[in-house]
């Protein structure tokens, strides 16, 4: 398991690269509170068993999932996703970031 891991509260792409592009199974969705304002987030768990944790959906993961399994947050509960890093835009810089995309 990636040292990356440890210590952190949510998933994000620099722990998790090594072990992506994954299907992942959400266990929940709940509202986390952050100092910009509350954030729906998704706790998933890797089908291989290589990590779980929670991921802070940001407008381009929340479209996707709910592209992919609907606008009911319930019904996501067991459904199963794909989850990669991708080059993304942020601030003017490239970044990686986590997207989920239809298993």
């Amino acid at each position: 398991m990636d040292a990356f891991l440890f210590g952190r509260k949510y998933l994000n792409s620099e722990g998790l690269a090594p072990s992506l592009p994954a299907t992942v199974r959400i266990k929940s969705v709940s509202v986390e509170i952050l100092q910009d304002g509350s954030k729906l987030a998704v706790e998933v768990e890797d089908t291989k068993g290589r990590f779980a944790g929670k991921v802070i959906l940001n407008a381009t993961n929340r479209q996707a999932l709910v592209a992919a399994l609907g606008r009911e947050t319930d019904g996501w509960i067991g459904k199963e996703v794909g989850l990669r890093v991708e080059p993304v835009l942020f601030k003017g810089a490239q970044v990686q970031a986590l997207r989920f995309f239809a298993a």
